[in-house]
């Protein structure tokens, strides 16, 4: 359901500059996001309108002091209904106008920061992967450092999506030809932090087909045994005859 906005609150939705470095300000530090409820609340348009709502409300009551506001002056103002009415009215699911698109980028952007943290929270596969793949179990050759990439795109069944983005720049080492873990996590970490690299939308549809490809087994071995226990149930087809009588008992 839509409504029409008035000229204030458009007012508002254009002074709050609700952009990308709006979104970027209301993050937290990773380390103290958890549950990454920051990110949450602006998919879901919640930290957007609550702002916004609170920038109305305030305005709203600078009308009842000054009495400019239009009612009755024997109704009991109540500023926590007043701002809950606004965000129900407001809400993002429930509007089509300006703000749709600006709430549309938001969500993007939610997506987007969801995926960059969940590959930052995977520093210790990484590392893992580096250490089997490395020679030494500490350094590899620059020329190399492709194949973690590869190990954790097999691990993570991502059937290669990992390979196509993932872009690796040029690692800042000390040595090319024995580039340390750290060094090459500093490198991958910008490259996460600076662009759209992995969704969480990649890796929710891995482990779909991953449960299908397992439900599909199931089904195929479970068809397997059917087949071969149906035929020991229903016992032999054409019984043996009997045997012949013993020898002692014929008459000639």
């Amino acid at each position: 359901m839509s409504h029409t906005v008035s000229r204030t609150q458009q007012q508002v939705f254009r002074d709050l500059k609700i952009d990308e470095s709006f979104f970027l300000q209301m993050l937290l530090p990773m380390a103290e996001a958890e549950g990454d409820f920051d990110v949450y609340l602006m998919e879901k348009g919640v930290m957007p309108v609550l702002l916004q709502g609170l920038d109305a409300l305030s305005k709203h009551v600078d009308k009842v002091a000054t009495g400019t506001t239009m009612g009755s002056s024997k109704q009991k103002f109540n500023p926590l209904i007043w701002l809950a009415q606004y965000l129900l009215r407001n809400h993002p699911s429930h509007i089509h106008d300006h703000r749709t698109a600006t709430y549309d980028k938001i969500r993007e952007l939610a997506e987007v920061e969801r995926g960059r943290r969940n590959l930052l929270r995977k520093q210790e596969e990484f590392e893992n992967a580096w250490t089997v793949l490395s020679e030494d179990h500490e350094h590899m050759p620059m020329a190399q450092t492709p194949r973690v990439i590869e190990k954790l795109d097999a691990t993570w069944k991502l059937e290669g999506e990992f390979m196509r983005r993932a872009k690796l720049p040029e690692i800042k080492a000390a040595d090319p030809e024995k580039v340390k873990f750290s060094e090459f996590w500093e490198s991958f970490e910008a490259l996460v932090k600076e662009g759209d690299l992995l969704r969480m939308s990649v890796f929710q549809d891995a482990e779909r087909r991953q449960v299908r490809t397992e439900n599909e087994a199931f089904l195929v071995k479970r068809e397997k045994l059917e087949v071969e226990e149906e035929p020991a149930a229903q016992g032999p087809a054409n019984p043996p005859p009997p045997p012949p009588p013993p020898e002692d008992d014929l008459d000639f």
